[in-house]
């Protein structure tokens, strides 16, 4: 007996793969599923990237500053806060210790980079315990 258990991927992985290539794989896994015909033909080829919010320390998340500027960087598609404020938050040790993510997307990885760094510039994750803090790129 082989059992298996199919499911996407963790981390935002097929959104990233939806931007990059037009291809929605959560439609096609329930194609998979249903018996329909699958199609995974890219209606466009670019580039696509993610980084996560990472709080630094331990303490009461009190908020994150700059999502609106971080939103307007070019190539950023996505800007999106998790946790909110009040929530206990702790140095990274699994994904749920995530608290938001950036999304962008570009003609190449290098572009997708820079939209990365541009917009986790942007962002400050405040922590009732210290003084804000940058984000971290994860």
């Amino acid at each position: 007996m082989i059992e298996v258990n199919p499911r996407l991927a963790g981390g935002m992985i097929p959104e990233a793969v939806r931007q990059a290539t037009g291809t929605d794989l959560l439609e096609q896994q329930l194609r998979a599923a249903t018996g329909m015909p699958l199609d995974l033909t890219a209606s466009h080829s670019a580039s696509a990237g993610i980084r996560f919010l990472l709080p630094e320390g331990a303490g009461t998340l009190r908020g994150v500053d700059g999502v609106d500027a971080a939103r307007a960087v070019d190539g950023v598609t996505s800007v999106a806060v998790t946790a909110a404020a009040g929530a206990l938050v702790r140095p990274v040790e699994n994904a749920y210790d995530r608290i938001g993510h950036v999304i962008a997307t570009g003609p190449d990885a290098a572009a997708v980079t820079r939209s990365l760094d541009a917009a986790l510039g942007e962002l400050r994750i405040g922590i009732a315990t210290g003084a804000p803090q940058g984000a971290q790129a994860g």
